[in-house]
């Protein structure tokens, strides 16, 4: 009878739907004279901290499927040739779900009575 009940139970959790999110970016090329033999895209979970790369080959686009919902991700570009990568691009932002909202800008006080 265990077998039986953790057979379904496998089976539930593996049929659950899966919520993720797809971003599509895009890039120009650096300013800069340079071999160029391709881009990386990085990504994670906290500013300034990526934890994921994909090698997207020489295009100045590309789409990262299967992300989580109801986080922020954090995206930079790097380019870069046989010698070395170069430092980030600016770095995005994209959610989509509950996602607490950011705190508010500078609170000050108007008057005091």
């Amino acid at each position: 009878m265990r077998y039986i009940v953790a057979f379904f139970l496998v089976l539930f959790l593996s049929c659950a739907p899966v919520s993720s999110m797809e971003v599509d970016l895009s890039w120009g090329e650096p300013q800069s004279v340079g071999i160029i033999d391709g881009y990386r895209v990085y990504w994670g979970t906290e500013s300034g901290v990526y934890a994921d790369s994909y090698d997207v080959g020489n295009v100045l686009n590309v789409t990262i499927p299967n992300l989580p919902d109801n986080v922020y991700i954090y995206f930079v570009a790097r380019a870069y040739n046989a010698v070395d990568e170069s430092d980030n691009s600016n770095e995005v932002r994209a959610g989509k779900g509950t996602i607490l909202p950011s705190p508010p800008g500078s609170l000050i006080i108007l008057e005091i009575r």
